[in-house]
């Protein structure tokens, strides 16, 4: 196990070495997530039945686990704390995780902490994360932008904000590795005019407050969003990759 010190994560706002002085020792941290096959024998036949992406059109996965292996130079009479302050912060919680060499994404999960022991001055411990099959853009549509984490070479700039709506007009949502279904939250709501949006060829009636079509996905090629009425919208979505 070879540990160095400086590289680390940030894990729900602490950075596990720069805050909490502790030492990745694994370089295995990302699991793949295994794919959700779905393949029919057919009997009497050669010939199977692949049903893997009929449902949704694309194919599905099963989550993944992260896997850190944490290591601290302690006391004896110190280790006890280390151990208390561990399992207060993360152990059974819910996690953000971004990797230093991935700060445009995130990670999401429930941590558990597990294997303490203490060698010389060396203390370690495992901490796994299951988490979601996706890592997700660390900005989304409708936060405040910053550019810290942002990657000039394939990061995608979303800001779907406030669009003012009198009559008709229109937004390009840039696509994503993974599906999004955006979150359409109306307000300025005016009924003198009919209130809905068309996508691919299709019309969704809008609402005042949020409207969710789960039949509206956007797919990664991007696509334009049109919008009637008199309103105003805001689109929120997040993009991630596997």
């Amino acid at each position: 196990m070879d540990f160095t010190a400086g590289y680390g994560a940030l894990i729900n706002g602490k950075h596990t070495y720069r805050d909490l002085k502790l030492v990745i020792g694994n370089n295995d941290i990302v699991q793949t997530p295994a794919p959700k096959v779905n393949i029919i024998d057919i009997p009497g036949s050669s010939h199977r039945l692949d049903l893997t992406d009929t449902l949704t059109g694309r194919v599905e996965y099963e989550g993944r686990t992260l896997t850190f292996s944490f290591g601290i130079r302690t006391s004896r009479d110190s280790w006890p704390a280390v151990c208390r302050q561990v399992m207060l912060l993360y152990h059974g919680q819910k996690v953000k995780v971004i990797l230093d060499t991935e700060p445009e994404y995130y990670y999401e999960g429930r941590a558990v902490i597990e294997d303490f022991d203490r060698v010389g001055t060396l203390g370690t411990f495992t901490m796994k994360v299951d988490a979601d099959a996706y890592k997700y853009e660390i900005h989304d549509s409708l936060g405040n932008w910053e550019w810290d984490g942002f990657n000039f070479e394939t990061g995608i700039v979303r800001e779907y904000a406030d669009i003012a709506v009198d009559g008709s007009t229109s937004l390009y949502v840039y696509g994503s590795d993974i599906p999004m279904t955006p979150v359409f939250n109306i307000t300025d709501y005016s009924t003198e005019k009919d209130a809905y949006i068309r996508f691919s060829s299709k019309r969704y009636n809008l609402i005042a407050g949020k409207n969710r079509f789960a039949a509206l996905s956007i797919p990664p090629s991007g696509g334009r969003i049109y919008f009637y009425g008199k309103y105003t919208a805001s689109v929120d979505v997040r993009g991630g990759s596997l």
